[in-house]
This record gives structure tokens, sequence and C-alpha cells, in this order.
């Protein structure tokens, strides 16, 4: 047995783990981040209904599905875009349920606070979607006008739309 033979064994798999973008690994560990996050307040969310418990449990689950695909190596696109709409779907829930509660249950249209978790949350869902989706597949960009934000991005042009508007109110209210 020579010196080169295990050489030889241990470069193909070196080569597949430094193929894979960092942007990837970031999507990756973004997504299994979020769904420790919606596995660990699944059990207060099952008590207070159990559609709420489906919801956080079954977002855990595929959200860490949707880790380990996308750690696993590159993807279809198909499969990419459905992971982004999966995590917009996501997002969109948690900014309704803080702008005019939840749409169903005992809880509906009762507005919830903001916590440091949910925010938490949010951010890991929103750079798993930068990181991953948009950086490594460009289709979105044909779907959706503009160029794509970072998070930080994002909520500082949506403070200041929501600036603009209020003051756009104030005037007209004023007239």
């Amino acid at each position: 047995m020579s010196a080169v033979g295990p050489g030889r064994d241990a470069a193909p798999a070196r080569a597949t783990a430094l193929s894979r973008p960092r942007a990837a690994e970031a999507g990756a560990v973004c997504c299994l981040v979020a769904a420790a996050i919606h596995l660990a307040v699944f059990p207060d969310h099952a008590t207070e209904w159990w559609a709420y418990g489906a919801f956080f449990a079954g977002c855990a689950v595929w959200q860490t599905v949707l880790g380990l695909l996308l750690w696993s190596g590159p993807r279809p696109r198909w499969l990419l875009l459905a992971g982004l709409a999966s995590l917009l779907a996501v997002l969109v829930l948690y900014v309704l349920s803080r702008t005019n509660g939840a749409p169903l249950g005992p809880h509906a249209h009762v507005i919830e606070p903001v916590g440091t978790v949910d925010l938490a949350t949010a951010r890991t869902l929103v750079d798993s979607m930068t990181t991953e989706v948009v950086v490594r597949d460009d289709a979105i960009t044909r779907l959706v006008p503009g160029a794509p934000l970072g998070y930080d991005d994002a909520v500082r042009l949506a403070l200041a739309d929501r600036k603009r508007a209020a003051a756009e109110d104030r005037v007209r209210e004023a007239q």
C-alpha cells in the first residue's frame, strides 16, 4: 500500500466538500437555525391550539429538510424556488400575525407582540433566502422586480417607506 493511495481516496471527498458554495452552507445553517427555533416554540403554540402546534412542527420539519438538502449539494431550480416560496409564506404569516393577528384559531385577529426570538427567526429565514436561493439562483430576479436586498437593507427600506407613507397621510389630512 502506497502513501499515494489514501491521498487519492481522500482527494475526491475534500474536493466535494470544497465545491459546495459558502452561500449554500450559510443558507443551510440559517434554515436549520430557523427550524430549531420553530421546534423550540412548538410546545407553547400547541397548547394554545392544535393547529398552531401543527404549523410550527411542520415549519420545523420542512426547514430541517430544506437545510439538509441545501447542505448536501446543488439542487434543481424548482426546489430552490419552492424553498423560497415556503420561506416567504412563513415570513408573510409572521408579519400578518404581528400587524393583524393570526388569521385563524382562538387568537384570531389578536395582534402578537414582536419578540427577540421572533426577530432572530425572521432574520435567519431572510438570510437563508438571500444566501442560498437568491445568490445561487438568479431565477428569482426574473420573477420579482428589483435587486435582491439583505435583511438590514430590507428593514431600512421598509421603515423609510413607512415613514414616507405616514408623512403623506399627514399632508392629506391637513388638506
